[in-house]
């Protein structure tokens, strides 16, 4: 939750703000993550649902590398919610990729 402000300072500085809803965490540290990663996952799909029910969002990036992979593990136990989720570790992955190929 402490990282939440500077997110979205960072979003802002990048000049993304009207393109970002809003920056939202899940309250869990890291090591509580780590011990039940599928209730860390199960937190973002709630968080996902809830986004998907207010029907102002098209798209999540999880910005918690930790996060990121507990829910990536878990990802195919949640319903299909029409908002697309992203990985960033996977997004990192790809863009050093594209960049190394070019």
């Amino acid at each position: 939750e402490e990282a939440e402000p500077v997110i979205a300072d960072l979003v802002a500085a990048y000049g993304h703000s009207e393109a970002c809803t809003g920056v939202t965490a899940i309250g869990w540290d890291g090591d509580t993550i780590l011990e039940d990663t599928f209730g860390a996952a199960k937190a973002v799909d709630e968080l996902v649902g809830i986004l998907a029910a207010e029907g102002v969002v098209q798209s999540v990036v999880i910005g918690c590398t930790i996060v990121s992979a507990a829910y990536e593990t878990h990802r195919h136990e949640f319903p299909d919610r029409g908002v697309v989720v992203l990985n960033s570790n996977l997004l990192t992955l790809k863009a050093a990729a594209a960049l190394a190929a070019n």
